[in-house]
């Protein structure tokens, strides 16, 4: 078993593919809340208030859509602390502890 090559280890191990697909789903979903943090706080500098929600930067032409995480969850505003962030109810939440910005 431990002779042979990783990867050959890892392809019939499904619990651990799994995790390793959740956990690169996670990077992207970090990757993505710093790039929807950057759109908010430039909507900020631009309209000298921060957005009450994710409308105001559909209306603004900011953003496309509504912004969703790579598991299709909504991804969340909290207009309190004007930050992005994954929902507590995504299949990739609980994102993974110091990776997340504050």
């Amino acid at each position: 078993e431990s002779g042979r090559p990783l990867l050959e280890r890892v392809r019939g191990n499904g619990r651990v593919l799994r995790a390793a697909n959740r956990a690169l789903l996670q990077l992207r979903a970090l990757d993505e809340i710093d790039k929807l943090q950057a759109l908010i706080d430039q909507y900020q500098i631009d309209h000298s208030v921060h957005p009450e929600s994710w409308l105001d930067l559909l209306q603004a032409g900011v953003l496309p859509a509504l912004p969703v995480d790579p598991a299709q969850a909504p991804y969340v505003y909290d207009p309190a602390t004007h930050r992005a962030g994954l929902s507590p109810q995504s299949p990739l939440a609980p994102l993974p502890v110091g990776l997340v910005r504050q």
